[in-house]
């Protein structure tokens, strides 16, 4: 998915996002610093996500990151749709509307576990330390 989608989803939550006269998406114009930051508070969250990643799909691989919104996030498409719009809105509203950070942290919690408990388990050998 690609991050300008996830950018746009947090928008939508933060009801930051309205429409022309012909149904096309259109943003204020204030919302550069928002895009901008958006990117770095990506990385982050990608690095927060990323055990939530590998137990999802069973599989160790190397963070990741991106350097603008044009580019694909490489998370599972779960994380990307349901987890990384609820917490990028959080982390981007968090100074202006304490209580909507709040219930959007709780969105992308309860979203993060509801994906959880569908993992894959993962099986390795126990270290013996006694005898």
């Amino acid at each position: 998915m690609k991050a300008q989608e996830i950018f746009e989803q947090a928008m939508d939550l933060c009801a930051l996002r309205g429409s022309d006269g012909d149904g096309e998406p259109m943003f204020p114009g204030d919302l550069q610093d928002l895009s901008v930051r958006a990117v770095g508070i990506l990385n982050v969250l990608m690095g927060e996500l990323h055990s939530l990643e590998e137990r999802l799909t069973g599989k160790e691989r190397p963070y990741s990151r991106i350097y603008g919104l044009e580019e694909t996030v490489d998370l599972c498409e779960g994380i990307c749709r349901c987890v990384l719009p609820y917490r990028l809105a959080a982390m981007l509203i968090a100074e202006e509307d304490g209580e909507l950070y709040r219930v959007l942290l709780h969105h992308a919690d309860e979203a993060a576990k509801g994906l959880l408990s569908h993992g894959i388990a993962r099986r390795h050998n126990i270290l013996e330390v006694y005898g």
